[in-house]
């Protein structure tokens, strides 16, 4: 397993923070952006404190409000932000990504896999890349008030995971499954595509 492997995760919100804590606890690189830069003020100061079903401390390695800074390079892109985002978060990813790399959409569900894969062919039709959906978040959580920590309510049990293409699913399955002891994978029904 690649445990240099660099995962940016987009949106700062609760299960933002949740994802970037959990994989910088898996010993990953991490960057976290917001558009917001306040929602890094206690970040800044403080390393980022996990509680309740995950006790530790960690310092995310990059917080930006750049999003080309957090993208650059990261083998997977984590959007984790209100499914109302998605159109104008994969319009500006259009513009930066390049091959080879993975998006997540954290939580999933609503079709947001093939708006992006819409965008993506519009603007980029020759990029070379899988976008993949969570069912639901992995994670019941909750950030702090003050920002400063990351409640882990619970780690949900089978988690639905597919890709665009479908036949990503496996590859993309074989590297996470280590990771996300719960995630279930799926196909994604090929007559939508």
């Amino acid at each position: 397993m690649d445990d240099n492997l660099i995962f940016a995760v987009i949106g700062a919100g609760n299960t933002g923070q949740a994802m970037a804590g959990y994989l910088k606890l898996k010993g990953f690189a991490v960057r976290l952006y917001d558009r917001s830069e306040w929602r890094f003020k206690s970040l800044r100061k403080h390393s980022m404190r996990l509680s309740d079903e995950i006790v530790s401390s960690q310092k995310i390695d990059l917080l930006t409000t750049n999003l080309n800074e957090a993208v650059h390079g990261a083998n997977f892109i984590i959007v984790s932000t209100a499914t109302t985002a998605h159109i104008e978060i994969a319009k500006r990813l259009s513009e930066i990504l390049t091959n080879d790399q993975t998006i997540l959409l954290h939580p999933g569900r609503t079709g947001g896999a093939l708006i992006f894969k819409k965008i993506l062919r519009e603007n980029r039709p020759d990029l070379k890349i899988t976008i993949g959906e969570f069912e639901s978040s992995i994670f019941t959580t909750r950030v702090s008030a003050t920002g400063s920590t990351v409640h882990y309510y619970g780690i949900k049990n089978g988690v639905h995971f597919s890709t665009l293409p479908a036949v990503d699913v496996r590859k993309i399955f074989q590297i996470l499954k280590i990771y996300f002891l719960k995630l279930r994978p799926i196909r994604m029904c090929s007559t939508l595509l």
